[in-house]
């Protein structure tokens, strides 16, 4: 056979390479057009994201968006939930839904999984928006933390969807809005106070300083903020200290004998001492300066008076109680190692005053204290006058005072009424419509304003001020009627301003006017709690407002020049 003959028995090429060349294009085909689709997909993603954060956040889309977000956008949330428009955020959900790409099989498993990923951010952020949008719908003032958690695992989605698709517009170094300049809600500054929360505590300002003290079981603290820094001084609490004077400067502890002990003694503690010692510095060993020949007749902090190197003490006596005056030493803390004795002091002034089971003090020399029991009130100056029987509507008293000596106001309020007595001249002011539902200590609060008195009491969960001028009261006005549980209240500006919460432990702060209008200075978070919540305290001075609260450890604290723009201390801004 020739050679010509067996080149035709020999198989095509032919074939095979078509058949070779057939299943490179499929190969191409199956697995270029996922890759390629990949990034198409992602890239049509980042404009869709922009436009729902610009929805969320009440802000402007950029150009060319990435996945940041601008500074302020936690502020612009918060200021949104408390105030914005009724139909947001239920407006967003389908700037939302709109974000993932349509199901899809043909792609590489790792965008595949990503965009899986995506869809159920999606959903999450879908349900948290319609959680939130129920809230508002029933009027809740809290900011949920909820949505931003949700709106941080929607940007790690698409985050993880740009690295399995190699898209660069989809991360965090470039922002998806621009958020224009505007009234956003304040962030308060943190103040820590390094004790438990539960005992009382007390806020004063001197001058353009904040004052601040409390206890816990194992310590006490003061803390002097002013001109952004902030001085403080903890140290270790000994078992007998029983309380604290801590709304000045030096602040004051007290050690004295429990009111439990006093009634298994023969006679109560009137034959007990008291011990006395200024709070001066940071880690200071604390033990009594001295022991001054009285026993507080009450809680220690509202039968106790000391200013200068005088102290007064409200005594318990065997058959009532008395005020008496002590003399007090230069207060010094004790070098460490020496030996010394404090001194025990006997009163150099006695006054008679009714037995009662609170008090409240007008600073001043001689001072002005107002006692007040189920039996009766009375108020007297610690000089020569003679005491002034104060007509006493009902039975369970509440005393608070404002101003000092020399023009101030001491007033006792009741479940039927109160009554007010005037200093220096011992005028007494009935104030029928002034009545405290319940009686407790928190239903009262009083303002000097000149010579006028601002009364704030709190009736049933309702809110009214009433004013008083040297000849006559105005009506009161209502300047919250809602169920509120705890207020302060204070006159800046010639108005009376009262904050307040229908929580004391966890409920966003309002502002009320005496025009009856409120606004809420800072947002209350939840889940978990941070921000401006529960029981407020708000301090007038020099400098203008101060309104804190306390949260943990710490107080958190604003200021204001005007009551109505609020913004964190100077100094000491969050991020």
């Amino acid at each position: 056979m020739s050679h010509d003959d067996t080149e035709g028995l020999r198989p095509s090429l032919r074939p095979w390479i078509l058949g070779a060349l057939i299943n490179l294009g499929l190969a191409g085909g199956l697995l270029g057009y996922p890759y390629l689709r990949g990034p198409e997909r992602a890239e049509a993603v980042a404009p869709r994201f922009a436009a729902f954060a610009a929805c969320f956040y009440d802000a402007e889309a950029r150009p060319s968006p990435g996945l940041g977000l601008p500074r302020g956008e936690r502020g612009r949330y918060a200021s949104l939930v408390v105030s914005g428009p009724a139909d947001w955020p239920a407006r967003c959900v389908p700037a939302l839904r709109a974000i993932p790409p349509e199901e899809s099989r043909f792609l590489f498993p790792g965008v595949k999984n990503a965009e899986a990923q995506l869809r159920s951010a999606v959903d999450l952020m879908a349900t948290e928006l319609e959680a939130l949008a129920a809230d508002r719908a029933a009027g809740r003032a809290i900011v949920p933390h909820r949505p931003t958690r949700a709106m941080a695992a929607l940007r790690g989605a698409l985050a993880e969807l740009g690295l399995s698709s190699g898209v660069d517009a989809l991360r965090a170094d470039h922002d998806a809005i621009a958020i224009a300049d505007g009234d956003h809600l304040a962030t308060p500054s943190i103040i820590p106070l390094r004790v438990s929360r539960g005992g009382e505590w007390q806020i004063a300002r001197d001058g353009a300083a904040l004052l601040a003290g409390t206890m816990d079981t194992r310590a006490a603290v003061f803390v002097r903020v002013e001109g952004g820094g902030v001085a403080q001084r903890v140290t270790r609490r000994p078992r007998l200290v029983s309380g604290m004077l801590a709304a000045q400067s030096p602040p004051w502890l007290v050690w004295s004998t429990s009111r439990s002990q006093c009634a298994r003694e023969e006679g109560g503690c009137a034959r007990r001492a008291t011990g006395l010692a200024a709070f001066l510095e940071d880690r200071q060993t604390l033990e009594p300066m001295v022991w001054v020949g009285a026993h507080p007749r009450f809680t220690p902090w509202r039968a106790i008076h000391v200013a200068g190197q005088r102290a007064w003490v409200i005594a318990e006596t065997e058959d009532g109680s008395e005020v008496r005056a002590f003399e007090l030493p230069e207060p010094e803390v004790r070098p460490l190692g020496a030996e010394r004795e404090p001194p025990r002091l006997d009163a150099v002034e006695r006054w008679e005053v009714l037995d009662g089971r609170t008090a409240a003090w007008l600073p001043g020399d001689p001072p002005w204290v107002a006692v007040a029991g189920a039996d009766g009130a009375q108020a007297r100056s610690l000089g020569d006058a003679s005491p002034i029987a104060l007509p006493l509507p009902g039975r369970t008293p509440v005393i608070r005072a404002c101003g000092d000596a020399s023009r101030g106001w001491l007033v006792v309020g009741t479940e039927a009424g109160a009554v007010a007595v005037r200093a220096p001249d011992g005028a007494v002011r009935p104030l029928p419509a002034v009545r405290l539902d319940p009686a407790v200590d928190g239903a009262l609060d009083v303002a000097c304003d000149g010579d006028a008195l601002e009364v704030f009491s709190l009736d049933r969960g309702r809110l009214s001020a009433q004013r008083c001028g040297a000849a006559a009261c105005e009506p009161p006005r209502v300047l919250a009627d809602a169920d509120v549980r705890a207020f302060d209240g204070v006159v800046f500006g010639g108005e009376p301003l009262a904050a307040w919460t229908d929580d004391p432990e966890a409920g966003p702060v309002w502002l009320s006017r005496a025009d009856g209008s409120r606004t809420l200075p800072a947002p209350c978070w939840t889940d978990p709690m941070d921000g401006l919540c529960g029981e407020p305290r708000l301090a007038a001075g020099e400098g203008g407002l101060t309104l804190v609260t306390r949260q943990g450890e710490d107080l958190r604290v604003l200021r204001s020049d005007d009551g109505a723009r609020w913004t964190a201390l100077s100094g000491l801004e969050q991020p």
